[in-house]
């Protein structure tokens, strides 16, 4: 029993298929938009949370001395 071989001269799909690697350039991929924050970022992005967490506070609990209604 004979198996088919592929006619001379056309590529083979085990060698058309082989990826070639990526040159190295040695730095990771660039971060996403909201990736690249930094520090100052960081810092401003939770200074921004606790003001709202402290106004969803004022606005859900009822200040000393009043009632709820």
């Amino acid at each position: 029993m004979s198996t088919p071989s592929a006619a001379p001269g056309t590529p083979t799909p085990a060698a058309a298929a082989t990826p070639t690697p990526a040159p190295s350039t040695g730095r990771a991929p660039a971060p996403g938009r909201w990736g690249s924050l930094g520090p100052v970022g960081l810092v401003l992005a939770g200074g921004l949370s606790v003001q709202f967490g402290a106004a969803l506070a004022v606005s859900l609990m009822p200040a000393p001395g009043r009632s709820a209604s």
